[in-house]
């Protein structure tokens, strides 16, 4: 099955850079992955186009709408995680990716 993740920071800029490191390490089709900017996060819960939603650290300030919004507009289904600071500052893409796969 086909999972969906989404990366998402305050301008998109360090989560793209993320995101294509980490597709250089996925060898198969199970998990597609794509990077999206704060602005844009509320669309994507509202139109569930993902499966799991990876924050950067510094958009913990939005835990509470985030985590309103997909109680509101996705019963759920989306979860949500938060990368660590460690991870994150590193744009370390083994890490992460080993991160998305115990999640899902």
């Amino acid at each position: 099955m086909n999972k969906k993740v989404t990366i998402a920071c305050t301008t998109g800029l360090s989560a793209s850079i993320l995101v294509t490191k980490i597709k250089q390490l996925i060898t198969d089709d199970a998990i597609t992955i794509e990077s999206t900017t704060a602005s844009q996060i509320a669309d994507i819960i509202k139109q569930q186009k993902t499966d799991l939603l990876l924050l950067a650290p510094q958009l913990a300030y939005l835990r509470d709408q985030v985590n309103e919004l997909i109680l509101q507009k996705s019963n759920n289904k989306i979860l949500v995680r938060y990368i660590s600071i460690d991870l994150y500052s590193q744009l370390n893409a083994n890490q992460t990716l080993e991160q998305i796969k115990k999640i899902l």
